[in-house]
């Protein structure tokens, strides 16, 4: 009985809340929370930040690549030049060109490189798990907004029903006042409580509409447009018993393994360590193979060789190639190498510390969802037997009010309690629901509604 009532409040709020003759959009929570993925704005800033992190990798993974650089250097000198290419020393405006092609290849420098290339693999598994947190987020946001709106509107309905019976009531009073068995008070007190409820009326629909907005503004929608907000069907989520909940050694261990703010912390944790690793590569010796090719021109020699002095026959005549192998060894640069390197094990220290500071917030965030959880199913079945009683005791009062042996005071406050634990049974089945899928979330699955 309890429960078709419930469903024929909400059954009202779906069909009769908003009015038929304008055109209405529905929505489901399934639908918000795709719509406010797809369009919030935070969740397409840290995307590009997963791009930016691939193009940082790729670039990583490039970079074992020979480089090869080419060049050319024209110049024209005036006054006294020694030639090098036509060793003659001259006084007379002098032409260089001299083109260059070369290419280099790390061999080996402490694997830095190596360690570079495993530290954005990691920044790029930290900001790809960055896109979840934003994700769950926006899922908990809306579905927390969502929740209020429905119950919102059963408070409104609510407020329908309960003016409709004080008219009621009123009308049925004032007639047993003109057939001389009642008393005026009892339509006066009435007529003030038609009047407060309207109040209340009013009240709840400002609320329904300020909730409704928050949503609207999170969806990024028109506002203005006339949605109706479908009622999830909590009935699938049963309430149970405190045995049929998750423990919490199960949900912290779900928890841990799956929450994506774990795993992005210890993504940079691992990027840390990497990156001190490829700091202090930088301590040891590197060697690299390098290569040229080259040629030169001057005017000058067209002064002893004037069948050569083309552009042509000069690059072909000078043209040279040259290989080799350069090993740097870092000896004293102002300590900045060994200061990188202490700052890269500070680091390490910091994203440790961030890491264990997010998993004791996840832990307190765990234990207060369950617990949240627990006191919800505890409530509902506590109203759900109050309710019970109060229907059976403002029948009662109700039918001695009518015949007029009780007060209209009594017969009010009988009537107050029943309409409290109405909203109190219904508020705490939409609470359970919302803290069970919040449950769900830590323990990685895929919610469905």
């Amino acid at each position: 009985m309890c429960h078709r009532k419930i469903y024929g409040v909400i059954g009202l709020i779906i069909c009769g809340y908003f009015p038929a003759t304008r055109a209405q959009t529905t929505l489901t929570v399934e639908q918000c929370v795709d719509i406010a993925l797809e369009r919030n704005l935070q969740r397409k800033q840290q995307h590009l930040l997963v791009e930016n992190a691939a193009i940082d990798r790729t670039q990583t993974r490039l970079s074992y690549l020979p480089s090869v650089n080419g060049s050319v250097s024209a110049n024209r000198q005036f006054g006294t030049t020694f030639d090098s290419f036509s060793f003659l020393r001259t006084r007379e405006e002098t032409d260089f060109v001299s083109p260059r092609l070369s290419a280099s290849l790390p061999l080996f420098e402490g694997l830095s490189r190596y360690y570079t290339l495993q530290r954005q693999g990691h920044l790029l598994a930290a900001e790809q798990a960055a896109v979840e947190v934003v994700e769950n987020t926006i899922l908990q946001t809306v579905l927390g907004q969502y929740l209020q709106i429905i119950f919102d509107q059963a408070q409104l309905s609510q407020s329908e029903q309960r003016l409709q019976l004080l008219e009621q009531q009123l009308e049925r009073t004032q007639k047993r006042v003109a057939a001389g068995v009642g008393v005026e008070a009892d339509v006066l007190n009435l007529k003030g409580q038609v009047a407060a409820e309207k109040l209340t009326l009013v009240t709840r629909r400002n609320q329904l509409q300020s909730d409704r907005l928050s949503l609207l503004q999170q969806l990024q929608l028109d506002v203005l447009a006339d949605y109706t907000f479908v009622v999830p069907d909590t009935a699938a989520v049963p309430v149970g018993t405190p045995d049929s909940l998750p423990t919490l050694p199960q949900l912290l261990e779900d928890a841990y393994r799956t929450m994506p703010q774990l795993r992005e912390q210890q993504a940079r944790l691992d990027a840390a360590k990497a990156f001190a690793k490829a700091t202090r590569g930088n301590l040891s010796p590197s060697l690299s193979f390098m290569g040229s090719l080259g040629s030169n021109y001057s005017s000058n020699v067209s002064r002893f060789l004037p069948d050569r002095s083309s552009l042509g026959d000069q690059l072909s005549d000078n043209f040279f190639q040259t290989i080799g192998f350069q090993l740097n060894v870092p000896i004293f640069n102002g300590w900045q190498v060994q200061r990188n390197w202490q700052l890269a094990k500070n680091q390490i220290r910091f994203t440790d510390l961030s890491y264990k500071i997010q998993q004791d917030q996840l832990t307190r965030d765990v234990q207060r969802a369950l617990l949240d959880t627990r006191a919800a199913q505890a409530r509902y079945q506590a109203v759900q037997e109050q309710l019970a009683a109060l229907r059976e005791a403002f029948a009662y009062a109700d039918k001695r009010f009518n015949a007029g042996v009780l007060d209209f005071y009594s017969w009010q406050e009988s009537l107050n309690n029943l309409n409290r634990a109405e909203l109190d049974l219904l508020q705490a089945r939409f609470e359970f629901y919302f803290r069970y899928k919040l449950l769900e979330v830590f323990q990685g699955k895929a919610l469905r509604f």
